[in-house]
Order: C-alpha cells, then structure tokens, then sequence
C-alpha cells in the first residue's frame, strides 16, 4: 500500500516565461506556469529518484501581468541584397 502526501509550493517571482513550444519564432509564454514546470521546481527541490511528483492543481493567487519584451534572438541579419534577389528568383535558401 503506497502512503500519498500532499505537499503545497508558493513560488513567485517579478518575471517569467513559460515558452510555447507551437509558437517556434518568438518567444510567447502560457498565462500561468505549466505542470510540467511546477514538477521541475519539486525536483529541484525534493530531488530522489524514487519519487515521482505529480501536479494536481495550479493557483494564481495574484493577478498576471503582461509585458511585451522585443529581443533579437538571431544570430546574424539577412541582407536585403539576398532578399531581394530570392525574391526576383522565386526561390529561398
């Protein structure tokens, strides 16, 4: 017979960013943090590999706020010359 405790986390912090893996060109963040997250902060926390933690609930005890942060996360810019050219050609690299 297994003995099942529930443990309870607060976390909280100025900023975060929980990436959706459908939106693969910018960065876009789910409104509250996933399952899968919760889960990592127990692990990283409470770590033993005979546990395996499950999340069943998610509160939001205060409310989100949104910011837009613009950041070029590519590692060189196109040249409009290439652009351009493709562009007359009908066809990308």
């Amino acid at each position: 017979m297994t003995d099942h405790q529930r443990f309870v986390l607060g976390v909280r912090g100025e900023f975060a960013c929980f990436t959706r893996p459908e939106m693969k060109v910018e960065r876009v963040s789910y409104d509250v943090i996933t399952p899968s997250a919760a889960r990592a902060i127990f692990e990283a926390i409470f770590f033993k590999p005979a546990v395996r933690w499950k999340v069943r609930r998610i509160e939001v005890l205060a409310p989100i706020r949104w910011m837009n942060l613009r950041r070029n996360e590519v590692a060189s810019v196109v040249s409009t010359r290439n652009v351009q050219q493709a562009m007359k050609q009908g066809t990308g690299n």
